[in-house]
């Protein structure tokens, strides 16, 4: 599973938030709830799965809102300083998907399915 980030010109909901997001205190409490679930007693070793775990954070699914043009950092695709170029980058992401999303259907959470 390879999960889609990078969204432009899009207002609508999305599984994953990416690049830059807001969040209350309730996300961040629930943020620490969730990392059980992925087996996660370090933050060190969510690495690259922070914003999975909040894109979770809510009753429902993550909203993304067009903010116009931006201009991407000239390290973005650079192997030695991108995160998202290291080995283990899409595999990590998506078992913590599938872990929070599986978790989710299991739980009282059916609405975050329906946006």
């Amino acid at each position: 599973m390879v999960l889609r980030s990078g969204y432009t010109e899009l207002d609508g909901p999305v599984d994953v938030l990416n690049r830059v997001y807001a969040f209350t205190r309730r996300h961040v409490e629930r943020f620490f709830e969730l990392l059980p679930v992925i087996r996660c007693r370090d933050l060190r070793s969510l690495q690259y799965g922070d914003g999975i775990v909040l894109s979770f954070a809510g009753s429902r699914r993550p909203w993304c809102r067009d903010l116009g043009e931006w201009e991407d950092c000239l390290s973005s695709d650079d192997p030695d300083v991108a995160l998202w170029k290291q080995p283990g980058f899409e595999p990590q992401r998506a078992n913590i998907y599938a872990a929070l999303r599986n978790h989710m259907r299991a739980t009282a959470y059916p609405a975050w399915f329906d946006t």
